[in-house]
């Protein structure tokens, strides 16, 4: 057989052919809807079929088989079925014997290269052009019609980029974050500024909305909302290539403008609480907050019936940990159980503020220059700072409260409710007294000089010395009785491998004194160890109160302690046993005033998870566990 098959092109009404069983492709090309459009949308098949003449017992039947172009066949019947084509439509067929049949259906099968994208795109564009809708096309292509406006869109790329994508020079990626914007000189724009290793689809979003904010990350945008921003004229692009349906405003001063007439409005309802002036700032940050100041309270003693109050909210707040900690030790505490506790803390913080509030009252002489701020949180809502000094204004309450401290007012150093429960205060500062004992024990030199300080204040001080941390004694120091965890910190063991270090140098026993004898002989190097570590097991900072503690401080800053390398505030190590007011304070403080916002709306426990994962890496550390510079430094 010759390597050339001789044929001749010809015509035939739809009605004379039939597929062939001799057609290779057995599956496959069977989704006829899309070819029947396009046939439709030109009036032609623009490919002929192949066929050959078939024939029973030595004769023609006047029956074509075709064995290459079946589904286009298969498409042009059913246009005649649902009446859109002649019941004559004739079709172009390249005549072959059936003895090349089968090579000729391999030919065409094998060799056929898939339709590149592009393609799809241009021809769902031009039966739009035409005038289908996208439903049409979507049905005929048995699609979504959501995914016919993609491709419409991916269509209407600039040329040259689009260019760029059928030679695989551009990737699909890429060309579904330039539809953000239908300018052709912008895409280009975007993509020339861009060097190729960084066209990154994400980098290719941020330089086209460069000037505008997202319908569902911008603050302001969620506050106003979509349907308020285009009622009002705005424009709102789709991303249609997003998984959350983004959207991206380009008319911020628009969209401002919307947002400050809302909260102007809110404005006059906050001035009918007292306040002197009411500030709004959209977006407003930390440092811009924070340079606001706070007016002075005066804080009145409680009366014998609120002393009552303060000592049952103790209790309950004490019970109310109890009760957390053994189900945090329960392996079967269920769901429900937590969120019951969770909610006991809420309405216990509720009532320690209602509480606070009763000893609290404005200073008179701040109530003309005290005000409110207006903003908005991340999630869009309304957030309210009230009680609040300008910035302008702080000077003038510094200069007020020192004049009164002059005269001898004595209205601010009112107790006030501590941030840290007696129980929590025992546990840090236990585990705050194993850190220090750690770093101790390394430092002979301090170590002496901490014991001589002590033997001093004996001999030559008259007032009480028993407060002091220093117990030359060495009576037991219960860390474990405070922290029960203590045994598993870092500072633990290091104490424990220091003593085991050095046991292995002492005698076995002393039954006849042979510890003096052998000590006489040693080095000052091993004696100095040896009193170092003593001296550092006898230290002691447990304390039930978070009060400043100087020794703590000063011993401390002698040998370079670091709460921040033994300690580290977790959900079980610390968040768990703060009210969620406390939570919100200490992300406030370690990180920021936008991201603590949040946690106010959080339930207790998931707030205190949230937490440790907040301040992680950000060194934060409780007021009793630091040093601090003034106290560290003073001569001990």
């Amino acid at each position: 057989m010759s390597n050339i098959i001789a044929s001749q092109t010809k015509r035939a009404p739809h009605a004379a052919f039939i597929v062939s069983k001799l057609n290779v492709r057995k599956t496959g090309g069977m989704n006829i809807d899309e070819l029947a459009t396009l046939i439709l949308a030109s009036g032609r098949v623009l490919q002929n079929v192949v066929a050959f003449k078939q024939i029973k017992k030595g004769k023609e039947t006047g029956v074509l088989e075709i064995v290459a172009g079946g589904r286009r066949w298969r498409a042009v019947d059913f246009l005649i079925q649902s009446g859109k084509l002649d019941k004559d439509f004739a079709l172009d067929y390249l005549e072959v014997s059936e003895e090349d049949a089968i090579q000729i259906s391999l030919s065409e099968n094998s060799g056929r290269e898939p339709m590149h994208p592009a393609d799809e795109f241009e021809a769902m564009h031009e039966l739009v052009v035409r005038g289908k809708t996208v439903e049409d096309v979507a049905a005929a292509f048995g699609v979504l019609p959501i995914v016919v406006k993609r491709r419409l869109r991916l269509a209407n790329i600039a040329p040259s980029i689009f260019q760029l994508y059928r030679d695989d020079e551009a990737n699909l990626a890429q060309l579904e974050a330039l539809a953000l914007t239908d300018d052709h000189t912008k895409q280009e724009h975007v993509w020339q500024a861009l060097p190729e290793y960084q066209r990154q689809p994400h980098r290719i979003r941020d330089l086209l909305t460069s000037e505008s904010v997202s319908t569902k990350e911008d603050r302001v945008a969620k506050y106003v909302g979509v349907a308020a921003y285009e009622k009002a004229g705005g424009v709102v692009t789709k991303d249609l290539f997003s998984d959350n349906d983004a959207g991206y405003m380009a008319d911020v001063p628009l969209l401002e403008k919307l947002a400050m007439d809302k909260l102007t409005k809110y404005s006059k309802k906050l001035a009918q609480e007292g306040f002197a002036w009411v500030d709004i700032n959209l977006r407003a940050s930390y440092s811009e907050v924070n340079a606001y100041g706070k007016p002075r309270k005066i804080i009145r003693a409680a009366t014998d019936e609120e002393l009552l109050i303060h000592a049952q909210l103790e209790k309950d707040q004490q019970q109310l940990e109890d009760d957390g900690e053994k189900l945090q030790a329960n392996a079967d505490t269920t769901d429900e159980e937590i969120d019951a506790i969770s909610d006991r803390e809420t309405a216990l913080e509720n009532r320690w503020q209602a509480y606070d509030a009763l000893l609290e009252s404005p200073h008179a002489d701040d109530a003309a220059i005290t005000g409110a701020l207006l903003t908005l949180d991340a999630s869009g809502k309304i957030f309210v700072h009230r009680n609040l000094i300008r910035p302008s204004d702080k000077k003038q309450i510094v200069q007020a409260a020192k004049a009164e401290a002059n005269q001898g007012d004595s209205s601010e150093d009112e107790k006030q409710r501590p941030a840290h429960s007696e129980k929590l205060t025992r546990h840090l500062t236990a585990l705050r007294t194993a850190a220090l004992q750690a770093e101790l024990m390394q430092r002979p030199d301090i170590a002496l000089v901490a014991l001589t300080y002590r033997l001093a204040k004996r001999a030559f001080y008259q007032y009480n010395y028993s407060d002091s941390i220093v117990k030359v004694s060495t009576e037991f120091v219960p860390l474990t009785t405070n922290a029960p965890d203590v045994e598993q910190s870092k500072a633990w063991e290091a104490i424990e491998a220091k003593r085991n270090e050095l046991k292995r140098l002492l005698p076995a026993d002393d039954e006849k004194d042979t510890l003096l004898a052998w000590m006489l002989e040693q080095e000052q190097k091993i004696i100095l160890d040896l009193m170092a570590f003593c001296i550092a097991t006898a230290v002691n900072t447990i304390q039930f109160n978070d009060n400043a503690n100087p020794e703590f401080e000063q011993i401390g800053a002698a040998v370079d302690l670091n709460m921040s390398n033994w300690w580290t505030p977790t959900q079980q190590s610390y968040f768990n046993h703060v009210s969620k007011q406390r939570i919100v304070d200490v992300v406030t403080e370690a990180v920021s005033l936008n991201d603590a916002l949040p946690f106010a709306a959080m339930k207790k426990t998931i707030a205190a998870e949230a937490a440790e994962r907040a301040v992680a890496g950000c060194n934060w550390l409780p007021p009793m566990m630091k040093l601090h510079s003034a106290a560290a430094g003073a001569a001990m």
